[in-house]
Protein backbone atom coordinates (compact mmCIF):
# COMPACT_ATOMS: atom_id res chain seq x y z
CA UNK A 1 0.00 0.00 0.00
CA UNK A 2 2.74 2.49 0.94
CA UNK A 3 4.68 1.59 -2.21
CA UNK A 4 1.62 2.37 -4.35
CA UNK A 5 1.14 5.66 -2.51
CA UNK A 6 4.78 6.64 -3.11
CA UNK A 7 4.49 5.57 -6.75
CA UNK A 8 1.43 7.83 -7.18
CA UNK A 9 3.26 10.68 -5.44
CA UNK A 10 6.17 10.26 -7.86
CA UNK A 11 3.85 10.10 -10.87
CA UNK A 12 2.14 13.36 -9.86
CA UNK A 13 5.56 14.96 -9.38
CA UNK A 14 6.62 13.86 -12.87
CA UNK A 15 3.38 15.14 -14.43
CA UNK A 16 3.75 18.53 -12.75
CA UNK A 17 7.38 18.80 -13.86
CA UNK A 18 6.51 17.91 -17.45
CA UNK A 19 3.39 20.07 -17.79
CA UNK A 20 3.89 23.14 -15.61
CA UNK A 21 7.60 23.88 -15.98
CA UNK A 22 9.48 25.70 -18.70
CA UNK A 23 7.08 28.55 -19.14
CA UNK A 24 7.30 32.26 -18.46
CA UNK A 25 5.97 31.47 -14.99
CA UNK A 26 9.25 29.85 -13.92
CA UNK A 27 10.62 33.16 -12.63
CA UNK A 28 7.45 33.74 -10.58
CA UNK A 29 7.66 30.21 -9.25
CA UNK A 30 11.20 30.73 -8.00
CA UNK A 31 10.41 34.18 -6.58
CA UNK A 32 7.19 33.12 -4.87
CA UNK A 33 8.95 30.63 -2.62
CA UNK A 34 11.37 33.28 -1.37
CA UNK A 35 10.41 34.83 1.99
CA UNK A 36 11.60 38.30 0.91
CA UNK A 37 9.25 38.27 -2.08
CA UNK A 38 6.32 38.22 0.35
CA UNK A 39 7.65 41.02 2.61
CA UNK A 40 4.92 43.46 1.42
CA UNK A 41 2.28 40.88 2.41
CA UNK A 42 3.83 40.48 5.87
CA UNK A 43 3.90 44.27 6.33
CA UNK A 44 0.29 44.57 5.14
CA UNK A 45 -0.80 41.82 7.55
CA UNK A 46 0.97 43.46 10.48
CA UNK A 47 -0.59 46.82 9.58
CA UNK A 48 -4.02 45.20 9.38
CA UNK A 49 -3.56 43.43 12.73
CA UNK A 50 -2.63 46.73 14.40
CA UNK A 51 -5.66 48.50 12.93
CA UNK A 52 -8.14 45.63 13.40
CA UNK A 53 -7.11 44.86 16.98
CA UNK A 54 -5.88 48.25 18.26
CA UNK A 55 -5.90 47.29 21.93
CA UNK A 56 -4.76 43.66 21.48
CA UNK A 57 -2.57 43.71 18.36
CA UNK A 58 0.46 42.65 20.37
CA UNK A 59 -1.38 39.47 21.45
CA UNK A 60 -2.21 38.56 17.82
CA UNK A 61 1.35 39.34 16.75
CA UNK A 62 2.82 37.24 19.56
CA UNK A 63 0.49 34.31 18.81
CA UNK A 64 1.45 34.56 15.10
CA UNK A 65 5.13 34.36 15.99
CA UNK A 66 4.59 31.42 18.34
CA UNK A 67 2.49 29.71 15.65
CA UNK A 68 5.28 30.03 13.07
CA UNK A 69 7.92 28.78 15.52
CA UNK A 70 5.79 25.76 16.46
CA UNK A 71 5.06 24.96 12.81
CA UNK A 72 8.65 25.40 11.66
CA UNK A 73 10.23 23.47 14.52
CA UNK A 74 7.56 20.75 14.33
CA UNK A 75 8.11 20.20 10.62
CA UNK A 76 11.85 20.06 11.27
CA UNK A 77 11.40 17.34 13.89
CA UNK A 78 9.20 15.32 11.52
CA UNK A 79 11.77 15.74 8.71
CA UNK A 80 14.54 14.36 10.91
CA UNK A 81 12.32 11.47 11.98
CA UNK A 82 11.00 10.45 8.52
CA UNK A 83 14.19 11.32 6.58
CA UNK A 84 12.64 11.33 3.12
CA UNK A 85 15.03 12.43 0.41
CA UNK A 86 14.16 15.46 -1.66
CA UNK A 87 13.36 14.88 -5.35
CA UNK A 88 16.48 16.83 -6.28
CA UNK A 89 18.54 14.32 -4.25
CA UNK A 90 16.89 11.08 -5.43
CA UNK A 91 18.92 9.46 -8.20
CA UNK A 92 16.10 9.06 -10.73
CA UNK A 93 14.70 12.54 -10.33
CA UNK A 94 17.98 14.44 -10.18
CA UNK A 95 19.00 12.74 -13.45
CA UNK A 96 15.70 13.51 -15.20
CA UNK A 97 14.63 16.89 -13.80
CA UNK A 98 16.77 19.94 -13.23
CA UNK A 99 15.99 21.68 -9.94
CA UNK A 100 15.27 25.37 -10.45
CA UNK A 101 17.10 26.27 -7.22
CA UNK A 102 19.98 24.80 -5.27
CA UNK A 103 18.98 21.58 -3.56
CA UNK A 104 18.92 21.87 0.20
CA UNK A 105 20.76 19.30 2.27
CA UNK A 106 17.73 18.79 4.48
CA UNK A 107 14.97 16.26 4.15
CA UNK A 108 11.73 16.60 2.23
CA UNK A 109 8.78 15.48 4.36
CA UNK A 110 6.96 17.66 5.27
CA UNK A 111 7.52 20.93 3.46
CA UNK A 112 8.26 23.66 6.01
CA UNK A 113 7.26 26.28 3.44
CA UNK A 114 3.84 24.65 3.05
CA UNK A 115 3.39 24.14 6.78
CA UNK A 116 4.38 27.69 7.72
CA UNK A 117 2.44 29.43 4.95
CA UNK A 118 -0.68 27.35 5.54
CA UNK A 119 -0.49 28.04 9.27
CA UNK A 120 -0.11 31.78 8.88
CA UNK A 121 -2.49 31.99 5.92
CA UNK A 122 -5.34 30.09 7.59
CA UNK A 123 -4.81 31.98 10.85
CA UNK A 124 -5.03 35.38 9.10
CA UNK A 125 -7.97 34.17 6.97
CA UNK A 126 -9.89 33.22 10.12
CA UNK A 127 -8.99 36.45 11.93
CA UNK A 128 -10.17 38.48 8.95
CA UNK A 129 -13.44 36.57 8.97
CA UNK A 130 -13.81 37.33 12.68
CA UNK A 131 -13.42 41.03 11.87
CA UNK A 132 -15.90 40.81 8.97
CA UNK A 133 -13.40 41.09 6.11
CA UNK A 134 -14.90 39.73 2.92
CA UNK A 135 -13.40 38.33 -0.26
CA UNK A 136 -9.86 39.75 0.12
CA UNK A 137 -9.23 37.29 2.91
CA UNK A 138 -9.36 34.36 0.43
CA UNK A 139 -5.92 35.45 -0.77
CA UNK A 140 -4.62 33.91 2.47
CA UNK A 141 -5.93 30.50 1.41
CA UNK A 142 -4.60 30.76 -2.15
CA UNK A 143 -1.20 32.05 -1.00
CA UNK A 144 -0.08 28.84 0.77
CA UNK A 145 -1.34 26.75 -2.16
CA UNK A 146 0.76 28.78 -4.59
CA UNK A 147 3.88 28.63 -2.40
CA UNK A 148 3.36 24.87 -1.98
CA UNK A 149 2.99 24.26 -5.70
CA UNK A 150 6.15 26.31 -6.24
CA UNK A 151 8.01 24.00 -3.83
CA UNK A 152 7.11 21.02 -6.03
CA UNK A 153 7.82 22.81 -9.30
CA UNK A 154 11.30 23.96 -8.27
CA UNK A 155 12.03 20.31 -7.51
CA UNK A 156 12.65 20.35 -3.76
CA UNK A 157 9.46 18.60 -2.59
CA UNK A 158 7.11 15.85 -3.66
CA UNK A 159 3.35 16.57 -3.70
CA UNK A 160 2.66 14.60 -0.50
CA UNK A 161 5.28 16.71 1.31
CA UNK A 162 3.35 19.89 0.62
CA UNK A 163 -0.09 18.32 1.11
CA UNK A 164 0.89 17.08 4.57
CA UNK A 165 2.40 20.50 5.33
CA UNK A 166 -0.77 22.30 4.19
CA UNK A 167 -3.01 20.08 6.31
CA UNK A 168 -0.77 20.23 9.39
CA UNK A 169 -0.35 23.99 9.18
CA UNK A 170 -4.09 24.49 8.70
CA UNK A 171 -5.08 22.31 11.65
CA UNK A 172 -2.63 24.02 13.99
CA UNK A 173 -3.77 27.43 12.72
CA UNK A 174 -7.39 26.58 13.53
CA UNK A 175 -6.37 25.60 17.06
CA UNK A 176 -4.36 28.83 17.41
CA UNK A 177 -7.33 30.84 16.13
CA UNK A 178 -9.73 29.25 18.62
CA UNK A 179 -7.30 29.96 21.45
CA UNK A 180 -6.87 33.54 20.24
CA UNK A 181 -10.61 34.19 20.15
CA UNK A 182 -11.05 32.65 23.60
CA UNK A 183 -8.27 34.87 24.95
CA UNK A 184 -9.68 37.99 23.27
CA UNK A 185 -13.13 37.32 24.70
CA UNK A 186 -11.70 36.70 28.16
CA UNK A 187 -9.72 39.94 28.01
CA UNK A 188 -12.81 41.87 26.87
CA UNK A 189 -14.85 40.50 29.78
CA UNK A 190 -12.08 41.45 32.21
CA UNK A 191 -12.23 45.08 31.07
Amino acid sequence: MIDQFIWLDHEIFIWLQEHLRGSFADLWIVLSRDKWFWLPVYVAVLTWIISAFPRRWYLIFLISLVLIVILDQGSGIIKKTIQRERPCRELYFKDHFQSMISCSGGFSFPSSHATNHAGLGVYIFLLMGYRGIGSVRYFFLIWPLWVSLAQVLVGVHFPIDVIFGLVTGSVIAIIAYKLTIAMLKKLEIAH
